[in-house]
């Protein structure tokens, strides 16, 4: 990752010896601490920071990249129909002060029109790392389903994630959790989940388990002319202004 950082003979990474420090899979430190050793860590590991414990992320195969792929593409799709949203996937986001994790996608509402993170700037003026938790996160479950659906549902839960996605691999199966209260949303009699934070992001599971993408993408552009949509768009607008 860069800098080497060094640590003492105690295996105290704040203070300094010829050691590199290594993040080791149940390290348990605080957010801020895991982020500078993160960022100065001697390889390209994937880690991230679940209640205060360190998690090596286990190997990403192909099937999990298209699924990644495929709803990033959707929900780049619901953003470009709603100003006021920012998407992502793979970027660090410090829920708090335990927990620093790298979600397969997320979708929040700007800070300016009312959401709940904020987006730190560099030195030179660009954004960081986001801190607070998005609206939405979306986990894509294949070798890391024990995880997707423990530590991290906990973490997500408890740290004010409105919606948690979870696309399994193993069964091809969607979960759609409203947290805290972890009820699950289920398909209208159309066979379409409608988030409830995010009014317009309409999902069909059997299209989607199906990856016929294109479809899905029809239906979030039908979604866009709904008057629940077109509130929430008046909404964001509202609070911006």
């Amino acid at each position: 990752m860069g800098t080497t950082l060094t640590e003492t003979s105690s295996n105290t990474p704040e203070q300094k010896s010829s050691i590199p420090y290594r993040l080791v899979n149940g390290d348990n430190l605080t957010a801020r601490e895991f982020h500078r050793l993160y960022l100065n860590h001697p390889d390209e590991t994937k880690f991230e920071l679940l209640k205060g414990r360190v998690f090596v992320t286990p190997p990403v195969y192909e099937p999990h990249g298209q699924a990644h792929a495929g709803f990033g593409g959707l929900l780049a799709t619901y953003s470009s129909l709603t100003p006021g949203i920012r998407v992502a996937g793979n970027v660090t986001v410090r829920l708090d002060e335990m927990n620093e994790v790298q979600p397969d996608g997320y979708a929040r509402i700007l800070e300016s029109h009312g959401g709940q993170t904020k987006s730190p700037l560099d030195e030179k003026g660009m954004p960081t790392f986001i801190i607070g938790a998005p609206e939405l996160v979306v986990e894509i479950a294949g070798s890391s389903r024990s995880i997707d659906f423990g530590d991290k549902l906990d973490s997500y839960r408890a740290t004010g994630v409105r919606e948690y996605l979870v696309w399994s691999l193993h069964d091809s199966t969607l979960h759609w959790f409203e947290l805290p209260s972890l009820n699950k949303l289920a398909p209208d009699e159309l066979g379409v989940i409608r988030s409830k934070i995010l009014p317009g992001l309409w999902i069909s599971p059997e299209l989607l388990l199906k990856r016929d993408f294109m479809a899905c993408v029809a239906l979030l552009q039908e979604a866009a002319k709904s008057d629940e949509h077109r509130a929430f768009v008046a909404k964001l607008n509202q609070a911006a202004s």
